[in-house]
């Protein structure tokens, strides 16, 4: 899992990755800066089950990947069968190549 993270922060403005469990407990991460994961993994679990009722209820299949965009970066945040694979990355980051390369790595996190 480890060179999973790894390789994801390579990709241009990639500040970092994690595994959350499904419970919000970080499982693994490597940040290039102090980050408070601790708190980040329990609030994605949250937002995940949140995201969850609402594709439940709009009847669109399955939570698949969530996108936050904020002023000063973007999570994006992908269901994988151990929970969840998290990537914070610079406002600049080309989302396009975050989500390509998510999509490869998701089956591999087991």
């Amino acid at each position: 899992m480890q060179e999973i993270l790894e390789g994801l922060n390579t990709i241009r403005g990639v500040r970092g990755s994690a595994i959350v469990n499904s419970d919000g407990i970080e499982v693994m991460s490597l940040f290039r800066t102090p980050t408070p994961i601790d708190v980040i993994s329990a609030l994605i679990a949250s937002v995940q089950q949140v995201g969850e009722k609402i594709v439940s209820n709009a009847k669109s299949g399955h939570l698949k990947q969530t996108i936050i965009e904020a002023t000063e970066g973007k999570f994006v945040i992908q269901a994988v069968e151990l929970g969840f694979l998290v990537v914070l990355a610079d406002i600049q980051a080309n989302l396009g190549m975050i989500r390509v390369e998510i999509q490869q790595v998701a089956p591999l996190i087991k």
